[in-house]
């Protein structure tokens, strides 16, 4: 169907829908502004036009009023849109409509980019040293405050891996465990956290970017305080972002990954503002080279309690290592298209400290996670 003929469907079913379902008498109850007229509601809306089973029903059991000729139903909040009510401009939200149910129905692959883990800058691998300007784009800082005493401080950081969205720890955005502090925005295209904008060698990057949070989506099998399970979480960003040489996402791993793609002993990359040797947060992004640990290396090290499971992997022990303030960041590999993807999420490290010999640090495999990651994305 032609866009025209769509748009003139989806006005005609929108227009018609008091007369057919109007006859309801009992009203749903929900806040006043989640109450909105039906056209304004894609997640109602769409599944009307496309007719999907059940999407009547689901209209009538949220009707909660109306506006001249038109039903209002209870919407989520996430999902209601176009504030405009003035009649003139009836087809241009129709027309808004159409295009958001019609992206609604594609596949969520679509959410991610098609060019993801390219790195710009210098092609430099060392082993806890500054990494140069640029050369992991992907890489978003998380900054936080506290409630007490107003503090500011990046306590995490994140992956991005579209123009919406951050993959990082559940343990860094779970109110449950950040307690008395709260993050307020993340910031893109950053090197140097002191500086705005960056410069290295006599070239400067454009100014970083700060981004509000609309969303954080847990998954709902992370547990805290002690095991940190599932510890894997989303940022849904209020604005989508533009992608240049020092903002780019990172690939995740491939659909059909499997445990053969990583081995013992194998090389991968972990990158952060974490805590150094003098035990303060770097100012500069750095990266630190980490060997895939035997699994049975964390259970000797990590209390009897707990039990490393096929989520979590163990990664580090070399003096080289991930610590306090790399939380939610990546660690990265190459696939093979020489293109890097986020292998895993850091997670926490043991009690004795960071950088200790034979002591490697528990880590999020996002292979599990890729279709959880997938689905809880929207448009």
């Amino acid at each position: 169907m032609n866009s025209t003929a769509t748009n003139a469907a989806m006005a005609t079913l929108l227009l018609l829908t008091a007369s057919r379902i109007g006859g309801v008498r009992t009203q749903a109850k929900c806040p006043a502004e989640s109450c909105v007229p039906l056209r304004e509601c894609p997640a109602l809306a769409c599944p009307l036009h496309a007719r999907a089973p059940h999407s009547r029903a689901n209209a009538e059991r949220a009707i909660c009023g109306s506006v001249g000729a038109y039903l209002k139903v209870c919407c989520p909040t996430n999902e209601a849109t176009y504030q405009d009510n003035n009649d003139n401009t009836i087809m241009g939200r129709i027309r808004s409509l159409a295009e958001i149910c019609e992206k609604r129905s594609m596949p969520m692959s679509s959410l991610l980019p098609e060019t993801c883990g390219q790195h710009t800058g210098v092609p430099r691998i060392v082993g806890g040293r500054e990494a140069s300007l640029g050369q992991y784009p992907w890489m978003v800082a998380l900054h936080y405050k506290h409630t007490k005493n107003g503090e500011r401080r990046v306590l995490c950081g994140g992956s991005l891996i579209s123009g919406r969205y951050v993959l990082t720890a559940a343990h860094c955005v779970a109110s449950s465990y950040l307690k008395k502090w709260i993050m307020t925005h993340v910031v893109l295209g950053d090197w140097r956290l002191s500086t705005d904008p960056d410069c290295s060698d006599n070239v400067c990057a454009p100014e970083r970017i700060s981004v509000l949070v609309e969303e954080v989506v847990v998954h709902p099998g992370f547990n805290t305080p002690t095991v940190l399970n599932n510890d894997i979480a989303l940022i849904r960003l209020r604005s989508e972002v533009n992608f240049n040489q020092y903002i780019q996402p990172i690939c995740l791993p491939p659909t059909n990954f499997g445990r053969s793609e990583v081995s013992v002993n194998q090389t991968v990359l972990a990158v952060g503002w974490g805590h150094t040797r003098t035990g303060d947060g770097s100012d500069v992004l750095r990266v630190a080279l980490l060997n895939i640990a035997n699994p049975f290396v964390c259970k000797r090290v990590f209390p009897s309690n707990f039990h490393l499971n096929g989520v979590q992997m163990c990664i580090g022990g070399g003096p080289d290592d991930t610590c306090s303030g790399d939380s939610g960041g990546p660690v990265m590999n190459l696939n093979k298209e020489q293109r890097y993807y986020v292998l895993a999420v850091t997670s926490f490290g043991t009690q004795e400290g960071c950088g200790i010999s034979g002591r490697p640090a528990v880590y999020t495999s996002v292979a599990h996670f890729n279709d959880w990651i997938r689905q809880s994305m929207k448009y």
